[in-house]
């Protein structure tokens, strides 16, 4: 009987090994993808501010959600603006050469 345990015991040591190795693999690439989205983040950051971004700064880069850095991304100049689009035709308001007798009396005593 005791060998039957040492064999179980054995296989679980096993199965346990593997599965902490097949979560360290996923929480490494998690971590990698993190550091490669923060140091995308940290050369706009540092395009957009002309300053070197330090290592510091960077790993709170890499701690944030990925929500906080499409924020940061944004402000720091990540995607051009889009046109919301232009006005149809341009018309003229008013002019300086319209304006009447008193009108230009009143402009005068206020530039006096």
């Amino acid at each position: 009987m005791s060998k039957f345990l040492l064999q179980t015991a054995d296989i679980l040591e096993k199965t346990a090994a593997y599965l902490e190795r097949i979560d360290s693999e996923k929480i490494a690439a998690k971590q990698e993808a993190q550091q490669k989205q923060a140091h995308a983040l940290a050369e706009k950051i540092s395009d957009a501010t002309g300053m070197r971004v330090e290592d510091e700064l960077l790993s709170k880069l890499a701690e944030l959600s990925p929500e906080v850095q499409d924020v940061i991304s944004r402000i720091a100049g990540g995607d051009p603006v889009e046109s919301m689009g232009g006005p149809s035709e341009t018309t003229k308001v008013a002019s300086a050469g319209g304006i009447g007798p008193a009108e230009a009396s009143f402009l005068s005593f206020l530039t006096s």
